[in-house]
């Protein structure tokens, strides 16, 4: 299933193909549909589709993980930064 779903996505990246982001917009998209009681949007489905890419691309030789990286802009922090202070032992 992860195959099926990521490695489009890897083969956009490395091919710098056009249609990598609106493969992921997709996927995103399905991620949503299936788990919109735990997602509120469509963009939380993209972040997730993201988070997995990045994970399923760490599987990879270190170059296409880079490229992969580069190609979707997943240098940006992908989970919300929490303060200290939300933490139970910071109160």
């Amino acid at each position: 299933m992860l195959n099926k779903a990521y490695a489009p996505l890897i083969d956009a990246a490395r091919c710098n193909s056009p249609d990598g982001p609106e493969l992921l917009r997709q996927l995103g998209e399905k991620l949503f549909t299936a788990n919109h009681n735990r997602l509120a949007s469509i963009d939380d489905g993209i972040r997730a589709a993201k988070l997995n890419l990045v994970l399923y691309a760490s599987f990879f030789p270190s170059d296409v993980a880079a490229t992969v990286r580069v190609y979707y802009g997943l240098d940006e922090p992908l989970l919300p930064v929490c303060s200290r202070s939300s933490f139970p032992a910071a109160r």
